[in-house]
């Protein structure tokens, strides 16, 4: 039986697979500037494209001030994608989540601090993770949202987390 490349079975999982840079012959092409303006948007993190350490200090000083990172900082610590056709970077670091923000209101996290620690007037991130949009408190052995901890770029990423590589 003869294998048909052209099946729509066989199309999704080249274009799912492309998504992730695996398909033979579409090869994830990496991200520059140009990239990112021809593009527009790709939500996918990955690391700074190489030789552009000048480009990262700077935004590094943008994000977080002072401090000079040496390149081996700056390329296992940023993450880069593209929108609205620039090419931007964040840092990661213990409560600097470079990933899609989570936008649901129910925290597991939360709901169990709370069963353990009822009427806590505020919930450490510890226990609702760094990337989730709200702020809880217990209201008895129950999770509330009390506010939001981060501001949304429109692809759903942390404002002040990211900067255009210029």
């Amino acid at each position: 039986m003869a294998f048909a490349w052209r099946s729509p079975v066989c199309l999704a999982v080249l274009t799912a697979l492309d998504a992730f840079g695996c398909a033979a012959g579409h090869a994830q092409a990496p991200l520059s500037a140009a990239y990112c303006a021809k593009i527009g948007d790709d939500d996918m993190l990955r690391a700074p494209p190489p030789g552009m350490q000048a480009e990262l200090r700077r935004a590094y000083a943008r994000l977080l001030g002072g401090g000079t990172p040496d390149d081996a900082f700056l390329q296992s610590n940023a993450q880069t994608r593209c929108m609205g056709g620039k090419l931007l970077a964040c840092f990661v670091g213990a409560n600097l989540p470079c990933g899609k923000i989570d936008t649901t209101r129910d925290n597991p996290g939360a709901a169990n601090w709370c069963r353990e620690h009822p009427g806590d007037k505020v919930i450490p991130l510890a226990a609702t993770g760094h990337g989730t949009l709200y702020s809880y408190a217990c209201d008895g052995p129950h999770a509330r949202v009390t506010g939001t901890v981060w501001s949304l770029d429109q692809r759903g990423f942390a404002t002040k987390l990211w900067t255009p590589l210029d």
